[in-house]
């Protein structure tokens, strides 16, 4: 017994949502609880009575009967896992003026949590599918090997992000930015980049941009495909020395980060960041701007897995 709890809590912490998953068919009675003892990025439950004040696309704000006014991200996020990036979609099930009592989950992670079938005000830990199981030696299942159909590997279908950091400088310009929601391929170019020489000068015309795409530092490519989920830009220094459409894309991450501030009922803040801001253990200099797009890709199960 004691091999098994080590074993399953190393198994969990290694765990990933897959779109197929459900709660469980048969139940222990401990399904409901892994919520509460969870944490925002997974599953939020009250701690005391309170009423929900607002709701928006970004976040969801509690009063608490005491006087506390809590907010709480929802939307798209990502999490870090040794290196691997996952997105994880946060959802609420309360709308504006709901009454919420202890207990009740505020929010929830949609890829590892469901609405519980006998208390819809409660989650469940999902992560099982039922399959038709055959007991069969062959080659496929030498040992303590097994074999899946495509059908099945398809369910258990996740995705992953990877994430493109490109650095530029204060005197550069940008164009041609993908956008989110855009779908790209590992060929697809993220990016224009002019340099200091040219960005002022209007001097690319459609026959210098197709000249442009052949080279690979002035047009960085995504080497992946999937979506373009989401774009950051951080910068260490002051807007006003960057090139106009730098400064565009600086101002469009930093509406964004307000948005979300706003959402969650907390101080505004932008992308400006200091010489302790590091990408890939390198810290950002002076008049050096980031942008970091989140491109999301689905994988099914393969070996391995």
């Amino acid at each position: 017994m004691w091999t098994v709890r080590n074993f399953i809590a190393i198994q969990q912490s290694h765990s990933i949502s897959c779109q197929g998953y459900h709660q469980y068919t048969v139940r222990t009675g401990y399904d409901p609880v892994i919520a509460h003892r969870s944490y925002a990025l997974f599953a939020f439950t009250a701690k005391k009575p309170g009423a929900v004040t607002s709701v928006d696309e970004k976040g969801v704000i509690v009063e608490y009967e005491d006087g506390q006014i809590e907010g709480y991200e929802i939307g798209r996020r990502f999490g870090n896992a040794a290196g691997l990036i996952i997105p994880h979609q946060i959802v609420t099930p309360l709308k504006p003026k709901d009454k919420v009592a202890v207990g009740d989950v505020i929010v929830y992670n949609s890829g590892f949590f469901e609405p519980d079938f006998f208390n819809p005000k409660q989650v469940v830990l999902k992560n099982s599918i039922n399959v038709k199981t055959v007991l069969w030696e062959s080659i496929q299942t030498f040992e303590d090997s097994s074999s899946i159909s495509k059908r099945v590997a398809d369910k258990l279908t996740t995705s992953i992000t990877k994430v493109k950091d490109i650095i530029l400088t204060f005197d550069q310009a940008v164009s041609k930015l993908v956008k989110p929601g855009d779908k790209v391929t590992a060929d697809s170019v993220l990016c224009l980049i002019e340099d200091s020489v040219t960005a002022n000068n209007k001097l690319f015309d459609d026959a210098s941009i197709d000249t442009l795409k052949a080279l690979s530092a002035q047009a960085p490519k995504a080497n992946i495909n999937g979506v373009v989920e989401k774009i950051e830009v951080y910068y260490h220094g002051d807007k006003e020395d960057m090139s106009e459409s730098l400064k565009a894309a600086a101002n469009t991450s930093d509406k964004e980060h307000r948005k979300l501030a706003n959402s969650l009922g907390r101080e505004s803040f932008t992308g400006r960041v200091d010489g302790g801001f590091r990408i890939d253990g390198n810290p950002l200099g002076l008049d050096q701007l980031a942008i970091r797009i989140y491109i999301t890709t689905s994988v099914s199960a393969g070996l391995g897995d």
